[in-house]
């Protein structure tokens, strides 16, 4: 035992660091590499003369080299820095991210140096990679599948992420439908007594062993390995129904830790993206729309049009002016006005098909695109719009009376978006010419 304490702090560090299976690397205090263990060689590859006195600014990535340096240098100062992602770069020159907890180490005589552990954190990674893609603007559907492939090993089992509206429902990750909980027509599972059921109904993540899940999904689990399955149900305002986050770990009692852990970073993280890319959409919507009536803007309206025409197809416009509107707003007042422009959006939205579009373009003006109509048919929506702008209006404590003016065009070969509009809105001035409450169509191809 005294020759065992007669050994000097390095040999004591040395010895201890060979014992460990965490990586372990020394660095001096010109930010060299002096030492490291046989498993950091095994997480990097190569041999010790790759590392043995290279600089860390040799082996860090650029991108987190100043993140490296500052963290090294707190060290050295007596700082305690929690460990963090940095990527290194392996002896085959692919950079990889890792988590390294720089800790400094006061070697009496021999002086001090900074142990870096280095674990290969790929949950962590998943995390890193994820709040960057969202930061970044990546597509919603692309960063969650990238997260669920991420967060998916041997370890902890697959995972996958299933979102969207109740009639649309999308799967992120490597698993199969039924054990991301969808059906063969893409809606959410809610068999009795699986892991998706209970999910909605709990306020934190279920676990269910394999046993006693209904049997459709324990099959299709035993086919995988999976010896349990633990889900988790995340708000989504943007729809119907929650996210719903599920794993199946090969091993009963890696479920609870599983379970803690998903209502933690994997909750925040899916979190954090749902509620960029609500408020993405709505800004979109705000950007597209008309906030009264819900209707598309003037902007977005001639941005449409302009694609219809693009796309070689068939459509008929129809610009809509109100009649006798400015006496609603002078004589009940603004409160009045918007009323009866959002009942007038929503009669235009009972008039249009699937793929027809409704604009509001103006204070008292409207628009329909309607695609695919034919002479006749544009003729009849003219006459169905004046009719049902004409319907009296009751706002409040008031019933008052609107008419309406339309002025309709139908597309034609050569005949650009623009001149097509043009002949719609002169349309409409034939019609108020003509004595208001009635509809004009324009020659084709005016």
């Amino acid at each position: 035992m005294d020759a065992v304490r007669t050994r000097s702090p390095r040999a004591w560090l040395g010895a201890l660091a060979e014992q460990t299976n965490e990586a372990i690397a020394v660095i001096d205090g010109q930010a060299r590499t002096t030492w490291l263990n046989d498993a950091t060689l095994a997480l990097l590859g190569g041999t010790r003369d790759d590392y043995l006195g290279v600089s860390v600014i040799d082996i860090v990535h650029p991108d987190d080299l100043d993140r490296a340096i500052t963290a090294l240098g707190a060290v050295g100062g007596g700082a305690r820095p929690l460990p963090g992602m940095i990527r290194v770069r392996r002896a085959d020159g692919e950079w990889r991210g890792y988590e390294l907890g720089p800790s400094r180490i006061d070697l009496g005589d021999d002086g001090t140096v900074t142990m870096v552990v280095l674990r290969e954190n790929d949950l962590q990674e998943a995390h890193w990679h994820f709040v960057t893609d969202v930061s970044a603007g990546v597509p919603f559907p692309e960063a969650v599948d990238r997260f669920a492939c991420g967060m998916s090993n041997p370890v902890d089992g697959p995972m996958a992420v299933a979102f969207g509206d109740d009639g649309s429902r999308t799967v992120a990750g490597s698993l199969p439908a039924v054990l991301a909980g969808i059906t063969s027509d893409h809606r959410l599972d809610t068999t009795p007594g699986g892991p998706w059921a209970a999910a909605l109904a709990a306020t934190g993540a279920v676990v269910l062993p394999v046993g006693d899940l209904p049997d459709h999904i324990a099959s299709a689990a035993a086919a995988i390995g999976a010896h349990a399955c633990v889900a988790l149900a995340v708000d989504d305002p943007g729809a119907r129904s929650p996210l719903l986050v599920t794993q199946w770990p090969q091993h009963d009692a890696l479920a609870a830790v599983l379970a803690a852990a998903l209502e933690r970073r994997p909750r925040q993280a899916l979190t954090l993206a749902i509620e960029r890319a609500e408020a993405l959409r709505r800004l979109e919507e705000l950007a597209h729309h008309d906030e009264l009536t819900g209707l598309v803007n003037r902007q977005r309206f001639l941005e449409l049009v302009d694609q219809l025409d693009r796309d070689g197809q068939r459509y008929g416009i129809c610009y809509i002016d109100l009649d006798e509107f400015k006496p609603v707003n002078d004589r009940y007042g603004h409160q009045a006005g918007d009323a009866v422009i959002e009942a007038c959006g929503k009669r235009l939205r009972r008039l249009c098909r699937p793929g027809d579009i409704a604009a509001r373009i103006g204070g008292d003006e409207f628009a329909l695109a309607l695609v695919g109509i034919e002479p006749a048919g544009l003729e009849s929506v003219a006459a169905r719009v004046v009719t049902a702008l004409g319907l009296s209006y009751d706002v409040g404590d008031v019933v008052c009376d609107v008419g309406a003016s339309v002025g309709a065009a139908l597309s034609a070969p050569g005949h650009p978006a623009t001149a097509v509009i043009a002949d719609a809105d002169a349309a409409l001035y034939a019609a108020k010419r003509a004595g208001r409450g009635t509809w004009r169509l324009a020659p084709q191809g005016a």
